[in-house]
């Protein structure tokens, strides 16, 4: 309790910057914004929200981990994504996954495949009849473009491809409303948001072992196709690393008593009904959250995933993103 305190006493009037490593107008900015209008209720002090984009998003994640260790700058990302492009050794990582300091995630949610809503098709089996579908993203290795990927090379769409290097999902459904793609894999939370935007269809597949729960009506890509064991593994790997949870992390070094402060702050926020509320807005099916030391244990299994199997899985999808 005394170091909680501590930390407490530290937070109560210092400005903490809050680095969101996607777009402006995209869900990883909007509820980041979200957890930085309620900070001062709960942390006292402020918090400002600052995006850093490039990259797919390494450059705000590279810039959150080298900040000074002091607790005042943060990051917020995708869980998924940030261990990715290590274990993958993607060139211009900087960081390292073991030693950042994860403060806790929230509202995982698989993804689907969508197509913008000017477009003629309407299932996958329209889909697999179409040469050169193209697919937008973010970073190539954010989930976006590895689930593009995945459908491409499941579901053996002749020439399609996925254009990575948008800077959010909003930018995204700009481009599909111009024609420049035809449509992408997202989030359940994003497909939705696309929805009511009139941007895209409801999904045809869900990129996971089960139907996601908030499109009950949507197949899992299980239930449309008969996997080989070895296509099964590519799923499994997939659906381990494509992990879409929302994070709030900081750099190595952070003080002992500021870290607990942060994970307690994180803790009563996502047990708020106010705020909760306000994030169900972008996230109608609540899947909760996890404690810093629990997004910690997760990223460790993930380090797990033998060499070859990631090379081979590798092999299979990053072919289909450019």
């Amino acid at each position: 309790m005394a170091k909680a305190a501590s930390g407490a006493d530290f937070y109560k009037d210092k400005t903490v910057t809050l680095i969101v490593t996607y777009g402006a107008g995209g869900g990883s900015d909007m509820v980041a914004r979200i957890i930085a209008n309620h900070w001062k209720e709960f942390a006292g002090g402020t918090m400002i929200v600052r995006n850093r984009a490039g990259a797919g998003g390494l450059e705000g994640m590279n810039a959150a981990y080298e900040a000074t260790p002091d607790g005042l700058t943060l990051g917020f990302s995708i869980t998924g994504p940030i261990s990715n492009f290590q274990i993958f050794e993607e060139a211009g990582a900087k960081y390292d996954i073991a030693k950042m300091t994860w403060i806790g995630d929230f509202a995982d949610d698989p993804l689907g495949l969508a197509v913008g809503v000017g477009t003629p098709y309407n299932s996958m089996d329209d889909l697999r009849k179409v040469e050169g579908l193209k697919l937008g993203a973010i970073g190539v290795r954010a989930g976006g473009a590895q689930g593009g990927g995945l459908a491409i090379e499941l579901f053996g769409l002749k020439d399609g491809r996925v254009v990575a290097g948008y800077a959010s999902t909003a930018e995204i459904q700009v481009a599909m409303g111009r024609g420049e793609v035809d449509g992408y894999t997202y989030t359940s939370a994003a497909l939705r948001d696309g929805m009511n935007k009139k941007a895209n269809k409801a999904p045809f597949v869900t990129l996971a072992m089960k139907r996601a729960d908030a499109f009950p009506d949507t197949p899992a890509i299980t239930e449309l196709l008969k996997l080989s064991p070895e296509q099964e593994r590519i799923l499994k790997i997939f659906v381990s690393t494509q992990n879409q949870s929302k994070v709030l992390f900081g750099p190595p070094g952070i003080p002992e008593d500021r870290v607990l402060f942060l994970r307690q702050t994180f803790n009563k926020m996502m047990e708020t009904i106010q705020v909760v509320e306000e994030l169900k807005k972008r996230f109608p099916i609540w899947t909760g959250y996890r404690k810093g030391e629990e997004v910690t244990a997760g990223i460790g299994e993930v380090m797990t995933i033998p060499k070859d199997a990631r090379a081979k899985y590798d092999e299979a999808i990053m072919p289909h993103i450019k």
